[in-house]
């Protein structure tokens, strides 16, 4: 499987496209990846930005694990007077625009980032606003922007999820800075297991930027099969990840595991059926 392909599992059910790039909400505020779309990593922020938003399948558990997990308890005065303060600083920073957007969605953009602004003054220790303020940001090319909001929200919700992956969106497809987007995503997962966009974009990650790509590709995808193992995007990419590698023993192996799981899969059927002939 080329990096195309896996850039692709990455996107296809995720999102609806509109432009060259799009932020996800559903529960969570996930960042996307660039769409197919898009020219290449060094050409973004040429085309119309636009928001959308979609359901995801692992939205209810992903919430209910991060909820779970960025429980917090009162912060003693000296803390939390520094992080107001610092909360304060990010969100009166003026938004660097970088990207072409039509004047309807920067209108949009802005307004929906000084209402995240309003809630952040009132309680800057609530997660929400700053994942909007982020995704806003993003939208506009203000990518150093996205990532103070981020780092801050990581330093507040430490065993959090979400703003842990969407920097390793941004530092790896947008920034490409590959070994900050793997500390990322590594940090995403190890706080929910079950974060599956985590391994599959941590996977387009490794094919864009690091030598020993097969090695980590392969072992992030079993360690997402051991924490998921009724997962079956996992084993199914792991399989076409095999084939393409030409190891056709190893992708029946994970490709009929999958079968197993969803056994009314014609079109996996299938493709089984093409690697045993």
């Amino acid at each position: 499987m080329n990096t195309k392909q896996i850039r692709m599992l990455v996107v296809v059910g995720l999102v609806i496209v509109v432009g060259g790039v799009i932020v996800l909400f559903y529960g969570k505020t996930l960042l996307s990846t660039p769409s197919e779309e898009t020219p290449s990593l060094t050409t973004l922020g040429t085309t119309d930005e636009s928001i959308n938003s979609v359901e995801d399948e692992n939205a209810d558990k992903n919430r209910a694990a991060n909820e779970e997990s960025t429980a917090i308890a009162p912060r003693p005065t000296q803390e939390d007077a520094a992080l107001r303060a610092r909360a304060l600083e990010i969100i009166n920073k003026p938004v660097v625009i970088k990207t072409a957007v039509s004047p309807e969605s920067r209108k949009q953009a802005e307004e929906q980032m000084a209402a995240a602004g309003k809630i952040i003054r009132e309680n800057y220790d609530y997660e929400p606003p700053w994942l909007e303020l982020a995704a806003y940001r993003q939208v506009l090319g203000d990518f150093d922007g996205a990532i103070e909001a981020l780092d801050f929200l990581s330093t507040i919700r430490p065993k959090g999820y979400v703003s842990f992956h969407n920097l390793g969106v941004i530092y790896g497809f947008y920034l490409k800075n590959y070994p900050k987007s793997e500390e990322n995503f590594l940090k995403s997962i190890e706080n929910n297991s079950q974060n599956i966009d985590g391994y599959m974009q941590l996977a387009a990650v490794y094919e864009y930027g690091f030598q020993n790509k097969t090695t980590a590709v392969i072992g992030l995808f079993q360690r997402g099969i051991a924490a998921n193992p009724r997962e079956t995007r996992l084993y199914i990419t792991l399989g076409q990840y095999y084939a393409g590698h030409n190891n056709t023993t190893e992708a029946l192996k994970y490709l009929k595991e999958a079968l197993a799981l969803d056994p009314v899969n014609a079109a996996l059927e299938q493709e089984i059926r093409g690697l045993e002939n």
